[in-house]
């Protein structure tokens, strides 16, 4: 029985660990290998260090907290974070940003000089506070001791100053995906269908802040260059929430700031502003970007694919953030070899498909267009397999995008965006964007546009014109483009009310365009469409963060 017992024991023991393998040598004895997958093992130590190497930082000195981080395990430590959090700082010392880096190989360590700096006017007392390393999901990797150091002020006659001005308090931009921020008659509102949500802010006073409340309770205090971060989880109740954050400085003066959450059911109901219930609308894209193209006859451009992904990663950014929140399997992307004859047909006749009444569908296409050198008034859009000798079977003609887009598409509401010809000539051998292919294209946009309601087909230029492109754009883009997206994030609110709407983008974009080019480029919108439509939430802009 014991002999079972130890075979057992010897067999568990076996089965904790982490990997082995098993081999039989020529003898037929048995060698077992084992390995363990590298991880790393941090290890911190704080340590102060000031000019005149006395351990006291004096009132208008410079020193240096140090902090050294040494991985001990056997594997490199990537995407860590680091934070000091006090505990009591004296009026006047400042520390400043903490350097970054980028991991730590195994067996090695680095050592953080973080520079701190006492003010003429600072007062006496311990300085103490700990570093936290974190990883990038905000999980605890090492919590060091305490580093604690004396500061002296100045010996001066007189007491110093009272400080009566409040601490200033500023708030972060939500960045949970559910929040928004929006207005309403009673002014500014965060709407969230969260039970949740994460109050992140800075405060900052010349005395400095003692400390800060959310709601009555402590937030999590974090040392900033510019004051006292902080931030707290609140619990929200159905309807407006009213959230009051308070910060103190060693005087005792109060700075408050109120903000008002609007916790709203999944569902929406009826506290969601109009343009939000839009928003939510389903919406199917194909975007189209072709720079490179197979056929050596055809001018090659530059920046077209640039702006399709551009255009693409502003329809999957979350509404939170100030994209469509898009879902991946909605957006169909091809870019120069994907863009293929067969695949565009694909997105416009089958891909195009899945929607419904209520969806919006939306495409997107940067790159060459033009007009049959034979007949004038047929007009092509050229896949990445184009083949200019043979533009009726290997390019794209208007009439079957007219076809797909009102008889394919199922979506009440459609809009499209091209980006077309961005630099002149397709090629020796096809017409020249001139007079004649101009017209194709109007007329293009026209019978489309005008064939049922609820159509919207935004052209990057009018009759006559070429449509450009420079790195002066975004660092390269075509400018029609460039001024979508920057009018799509937040540029095109003419109104401030938060939603940019159909409307004021055309406006924008036409206007920024005409100007930018000098009156060479001027975009045409056709179709019988809502201006108020919203196509995106303008999100304001946070600090930048540590």
């Amino acid at each position: 029985m014991r002999s079972v017992r130890s075979i057992a024991m010897i067999f568990l023991s076996l089965l904790m660990l982490p990997a082995f393998a098993a081999a039989q040598d020529d003898a037929g004895n048995v060698r077992i290998s084992f390995s363990v997958k590298p991880y790393p093992v941090l290890r911190g130590e704080l340590r102060f260090r000031d000019a005149s190497e006395n351990g006291i930082l004096e009132a208008g000195e410079r020193g240096h907290i140090l902090l050294t981080i040494a991985n001990q395990g056997n594997g490199k430590a990537d995407s860590t974070l680091v934070s000091l959090v006090p505990a009591a700082v004296p009026y006047g010392v400042h520390i400043e940003e903490i350097p970054a880096f980028h991991g730590i190989d195994a067996g090695g360590s680095i050592t953080l000089e973080i520079p701190v700096q006492a003010s003429d006017d600072a007062q006496s007392g311990d300085m103490r506070f700990h570093a936290e390393i974190r990883d990038s999901s905000g999980i605890l990797l090492v919590q060091t001791d305490p580093c604690v150091f004396a500061v002296r002020q100045q010996a001066r006659p007189g007491r110093a100053p009272l400080d009566r001005r409040p601490p200033r308090v500023r708030l972060y931009a939500f960045d949970d995906e559910q929040a928004i921020v929006t207005s309403d008659s009673l002014g500014e509102v965060i709407l969230t269908t969260a039970s949740k949500l994460t109050i992140r802010g800075e405060a900052s006073d010349s005395s400095g802040v003692a400390i800060v409340y959310v709601n009555g309770l402590e937030a999590q205090p974090t040392l900033r260059p510019g004051g006292l971060g902080f931030e707290k989880d609140v619990l929200l109740t159905f309807g407006d929430n009213l959230i009051e954050i308070e910060a103190l400085d060693p005087y005792e003066n109060a700075g408050i700031e109120t903000i008002r959450i609007r916790r709203m059911p999944e569902d929406g109901g009826s506290a969601v502003p109009k343009e939000m219930q839009q928003l939510r609308n389903q919406v199917f894209a194909v975007v189209i970007g072709i720079s490179d193209y197979e056929h050596q006859g055809i001018t090659q451009l530059q920046y077209a694919d640039d702006d399709a992904q551009s255009f693409a990663d502003y329809l999957q950014r979350p509404i939170a953030r100030g994209g469509r929140g898009v879902p991946r399997e909605n957006i169909l992307l091809l870019r120069n070899e994907e863009a293929t004859y067969r695949q565009i047909r694909y997105a416009l006749f089958e891909f195009s498909k899945r929607t419904v009444r209520d969806d919006i569908f939306i495409i997107f296409f940067a790159g060459h267009g033009t007009s049959d050198p034979l007949r004038r008034d047929l007009y092509y859009f050229l896949p990445y397999d184009s083949d200019p000798t043979s533009l009726g079977s290997t390019a794209l003609p208007q009439a079957d995008i007219n076809f797909a887009l009102n008889n394919y598409v199922g979506a009440g509401k459609v809009i499209g965006f091209f980006d077309a010809c961005h630099g002149g000539a397709v090629s020796s051998s096809l017409a020249r964007r001139d007079s004649e292919d101009s017209v194709s294209i109007g007329r293009f946009l026209y019978e489309t546009a005008s064939a049922r309601e609820g159509r919207l087909l935004f052209s990057a230029s009018e009759v006559y014109e070429k449509s450009h492109e420079a790195k002066r754009w975004g660092g390269g883009h075509g400018v029609f483009t460039w001024y979508l997206i920057e009018g799509i994030e937040g540029a095109a609110d003419r109104d401030a009310d938060r939603f940019v709407k159909l409307g004021e983008l055309v406006d924008y974009v036409s206007d920024r365009v005409q100007r930018d080019t000098e009156n060479q480029q001027h975009p045409t919108a056709i179709g019988n469409w809502d201006r108020s439509i919203p196509i995106s939430v303008v999100v304001k802009a946070a600090p930048p963060r540590n």
